[in-house]
């Protein structure tokens, strides 16, 4: 009785020393030396009481800091990020990372998604090509939903084909050059024509009502997924709501400006604000559009005279 006395004793000792240097900063070597404690003996004792000390290890880390559920590594993720922006086939991603098809159709969903996110809540990122989604589907969408090979074919219906759409046209937009000025535009005027369509009428509120001080009321209410995903299935259910925006605006909008000529660059920029994306979505650190982006009045009137000056050219040459 005396002799288990004694052990118990002795091993609380040892636990209470073994669980104290776990949780400090000390090297083994310094903390037996600052408590005077043979350090032989100290080894000998966190090998037989450290696994089963609660508390004492750490907190292990996600094995993938992109998906913590993923049994693929980080640098396959990224290869993957890299597959999808290149546009390589689901058979030939699916090969070189040894697994099935149908996962790599489900992670080319995931990354579809992720980007979509990305865009729309930091339009700083992908080259401002997010906020040209608010303003719902352009006149050759169909052309451009079909434009790359990774659409998982399993998916069927316009309807169920919304995000692969939206995707693949965002990948598009992010082609051309965007200021950070017209980014701005292009959210005003798509949650203008969700107010015309949506929100006026749920607030007894007419056309004349809509100004620049009512679409910063809005921004709090309306978020910019919300917004897209609104003006993406208008398109989708047709009828009067159909089409946001004419031919010949989107042709204003989009022929005044240049592609990338640098494919590299813009590859490097786009796989890079992916991945930083997609991580920061894991850690939780999440921020939302306004936190890095102030609208300004004067930005919005410069882009929005520029078009109509565009238009209006277009219109007396004809």
């Amino acid at each position: 009785m005396a002799n288990t006395k004694k052990r118990s004793a002795k091993s609380e000792f040892w636990e209470a020393h073994v669980l104290s240097w776990k949780r400090g900063k000390l090297t083994q070597s310094e903390y037996c030396i600052q408590n005077k404690l043979s350090e032989s003996s100290f080894s000998k004792w966190k090998a037989k009481l450290l696994p089963n000390l609660r508390g004492a290890r750490k907190a292990r880390k996600p094995k993938n800091k992109y998906y913590k559920h993923s049994k693929l590594s980080n640098a396959q993720v990224e290869t993957l990020f890299a597959a999808f922006l290149c546009d390589m086939p689901v058979k030939d991603i699916a090969k070189k990372l040894a697994i099935s098809e149908a996962s790599a159709y489900k992670y080319y969903d995931l990354v579809r998604l992720d980007l979509i996110d990305g865009a729309l809540n930091y339009p700083q990122l992908f080259f401002g090509a997010g906020m040209l989604l608010t303003l719902g589907a352009p006149p050759d969408v169909d052309k451009l939903a079909k434009r790359f090979k990774h659409t998982n074919p399993s998916i069927k219906g316009r309807e169920n084909l919304i995000y692969h759409a939206i995707g693949n046209v965002l990948i598009c937009h992010s082609l051309r050059k965007w200021s950070i000025s017209e980014t701005y535009y292009f959210w005003f005027q798509g949650l203008r024509m969700y107010f015309l369509k949506h929100y006026a009428e749920n607030h007894g509120l007419d056309e004349e009502d809509w100004n620049f001080e009512l679409a910063i009321q809005m921004q709090n209410e309306v978020s910019i997924m919300k917004l897209t995903v609104t003006a993406w299935l208008d398109w989708i259910r047709g009828g009067d709501k159909a089409a946001q925006f004419s031919s010949d605006v989107w042709e204003a909008i989009r022929d005044q400006h240049d592609y990338h000529t640098d494919a590299q660059y813009w590859f490097s920029t786009m796989l890079e604000n992916l991945k930083w994306v997609v991580e920061r979505k894991q850690s939780s650190k999440r921020n939302t559009y306004w936190d890095f982006f102030k609208p300004n009045k004067a930005d919005f009137l410069e882009v929005n005279e520029r078009i109509h000056k565009y238009l209006q050219n277009k219109e007396n040459t004809t």
